[in-house]
């Protein structure tokens, strides 16, 4: 009996240093109004509220904060740093499908193969055997289009793919007013998470218009299993505002993909297959840190970026 005693007073010590785990964290800023500052601090004891840690304190001073908090055990450094630096802008976007925009693409490179344009002779494209197309399509030279076998666009708003590398270049056509004044007015694109093949690194590219939903549109978010994959999805509800919002903007786009995209990175591009009420969503496609994602996105983005490191 006294050695049972004796063992549980050990694990109640235990556990109730465990709960004291102190953690300091500095964040850095500049060159921002400090009201937009105390608006954000704001956001992030929400979410360190969401992910149950107590006691936040935050002192301000010359341009650094310092936030002290404590935990149950011991913190993923990454994880929380994420909560600090991640602005956590949740859209949810129209899209164009290749074959609406290929004719557009084309005509890019036609201009842009009698440009002396940068990125033309950034590269040796000798090595590859691919001179005589890069020289006729240079657009489609770093990012090549999503044809199917028969040389077709393929019906996807995932227009194309390219390396990490040339990323560079593709951004320096298609931000270029010259060449992006051939493509609609509202179209938009952007990336979603890399990949690897054969150790080199690339991107899928999306085709967005910039139209779509944003905003404090979230009532609550929640991990949900996914039968098709171990690794789980994250389910949202929106709020009474947003409900017929998202209603109205599905039925638009029967038939379509929509882009739901954090910080500018297309992480689902679902196909909308009827009008759907009720205002709820399920997100997939993000293969890590599920659950700091769900308090990232449970709350308004941050209005400053911060620089953060760990004092203790």
């Amino acid at each position: 009996m006294k050695n049972f005693i004796y063992f549980a007073l050990i694990l109640f010590v235990f556990s109730s240093c465990t709960v004291n785990k102190q953690n300091i964290y500095r964040l850095e800023y500049e060159n921002v109004s400090e009201s937009l500052v105390d608006s954000s601090l704001v956001i992030i004891e929400k979410r360190l509220s969401f992910a149950k840690m107590k006691r936040i304190k935050y002192k301000k001073e010359d341009g650094e904060v310092v936030i002290n908090f404590s935990s149950k055990k011991q913190c993923d450094n990454k994880q929380i740093e994420s909560l600090f630096t991640t602005i956590g802008k949740l859209e949810f976007l129209e899209t164009y499908f290749l074959p609406e925009i290929i004719d557009s693409l084309i005509s890019i490179n036609k201009l842009l193969s009698k440009d002396d344009f940068i990125g033309k002779n950034s590269i040796n494209i000798d090595d590859d055997g691919l001179s005589e197309f890069a020289n006729e399509y240079p657009l489609f030279y770093f990012m090549r289009p999503n044809y199917n076998r028969a040389s077709q666009p393929i019906k996807s708003a995932e227009i194309g793919f390219c390396r990490a590398t040339d990323t560079i270049f593709v951004n320096r056509i298609l931000r270029n007013s010259k060449y992006s004044q051939l493509l609609p007015l509202d179209f938009n694109y952007m990336y979603k998470p890399s990949y690897l093949i054969n150790n080199t690194e690339y991107l899928t590219v999306v085709a967005t218009r910039k139209n779509g939903l944003t905003g404090n549109m979230i009532l609550s978010s929640k991990a949900v299993s996914n039968k098709y994959s171990s690794i789980d999805d994250i389910q949202i509800q929106f709020n009474n505002e947003y409900i017929e919002k998202w209603a109205n903007f599905t039925k638009r786009n029967i038939g379509r993909s929509i882009a739901i995209v954090i910080d500018d990175v297309v992480y689902s591009l679902p196909i909308v297959n009827m009008q759907i009420n009720g205002g709820r969503v399920v997100i997939s496609s993000i293969t890590e840190n599920i659950d700091t994602y769900i308090q990232i996105i449970s709350h308004p983005p941050l209005l400053v970026k911060f620089k953060v490191s760990v004092l203790k």
